[in-house]
């Protein structure tokens, strides 16, 4: 679903793009008299229309669908929140500041992104003795809003940031930079990381059976300073958040010493539980 609205967002907006551009440049012209020059000039224009609408269609389906899952999402984890004893912030406005950080430090991409983003839906508790938090990410507008759950473990020090992603979630044309012993993890998996000896070190044969073991809906995972962040599906559950937190907490718990030494700073012991991905 992710990859569709991506590569359909792309097309619509370099179509509109260039449509544009062409009636701008067309209407510079000091005569449109030229049979050629008026057949372009319809065309961008039928292209520029046929853009615009293909794009409000999308976007409302992308907020329909966002509307139709959101008041059950809400309901189930707001009482899945009360039934844990965990924080729960339906919206985004009043969170704690050490809470608010911990969002803006997890939140996906940049943090000088050129658009604001948006939260709610937020929890905090305690998973596998460390703190945890999920929540609902929005940013952008139209066919270009990108949605985004996040569940966040907090990892017992700061490593440098690093991302392991499903092959089927890349966007197309990405190309894996980085190679590893076991051919089925480099057919599944996408290891990103400013070091290679790092992602070599963190992606040890351990890990990347545990990687190849993990549930479907585990499709992106990273480490973004003292936190390991997991993307789960916008239809989100508590038995998601709880199969996610899972997930999390056997790979902090599969993260070498030799990591921390070499790549982090102080650490302390974790705990993890392994299983079988099937394709």
């Amino acid at each position: 679903m992710r990859r569709t609205g991506q590569t359909l967002g792309a097309i619509v907006a370099t179509s509109g793009l260039i449509s544009c551009g062409v009636i701008s440049g067309i209407a510079e012209l000091p005569t449109l008299d030229h049979p050629a020059i008026g057949l372009v000039f319809a065309g961008a224009v039928v292209v520029f229309l046929v853009s615009a609408v293909l794009g409000a269609i999308w976007a409302g389906v992308v907020l329909v669908r966002q509307l139709v899952l959101r008041w059950p999402r809400r309901r189930s984890l707001r009482q899945a929140a009360a039934r844990l004893g965990w924080e729960w912030y339906p919206r985004a406005r009043h969170l704690p500041p050490d809470l608010d950080a911990a969002v803006q430090q997890t939140r996906p991409g940049p943090a000088d992104h050129k658009r604001r983003p948006k939260y709610s839906e937020v929890l905090r508790g305690t998973f596998a003795g460390t703190q945890a938090i999920a929540y609902h990410f929005e940013r952008g507008v139209n066919y270009e809003l990108e949605v985004q759950q996040l569940v966040a473990l907090e990892l017992p020090g700061r490593l440098p940031d690093l991302l392991i992603i499903d092959r089927a979630e890349d966007p197309y044309g990405v190309s894996a930079g980085q190679q590893f012993e076991s051919a089925r993890f480099n057919h599944l998996w996408r290891v990103q990381t400013m070091d290679p000896r790092y992602g070599s070190a963190f992606t040890h044969p351990q890990l990347m059976h545990l990687l190849n073991s993990l549930d479907l809906s585990v499709t992106e995972i990273r480490v973004r300073g003292a936190w390991l962040v997991s993307h789960a599906p916008t239809a989100f559950t508590p038995q998601l958040l709880q199969l996610h937190l899972d997930a999390l907490a056997r790979v902090a718990a599969e993260i070498p010493a030799w990591v921390w030494q070499d790549f982090g700073s102080a650490f302390s012991t974790g705990t993890g539980h392994p299983a079988d991905r099937t394709r």
